[in-house]
């Protein structure tokens, strides 16, 4: 059974992602590794345990900021370009954090 929570934001080295609306991430063990979902931002993190797929998670969700989220829409394919524009609306505020 999956336990979904409402997250308010994500820390991602030194920046803290604030979202707009919390968005629901569903956690599940799931023959015997961790699973953390967001359907939404299309991640789904794997780890042998809650943390190191939590880690996981905020891994791919950087990833996807830095690799995609910033570049010009010219050089993404319309797939990518539709999940930019998923996370800018999902994201309020990129913060430094120390």
């Amino acid at each position: 059974m999956a336990l979904v929570r409402a997250v308010t934001g994500v820390v991602a080295g030194s920046r803290f992602f604030r979202f707009h609306r919390p968005l629901r991430v569903s956690e599940r063990q799931q023959d015997g590794v961790w699973v953390q979902e967001c359907k939404p931002l299309n991640i789904a993190a794997y780890g042998p345990t809650r943390t190191a797929a939590w880690t996981a998670f905020v891994k791919q969700f950087e990833s996807t900021w830095d690799w995609i989220v910033v570049e010009k829409d010219s050089r993404l394919t319309e797939g990518a370009q539709a999940l930019k524009r998923t996370y800018l609306d999902a994201v309020e505020a990129v913060e430094q954090i120390l």
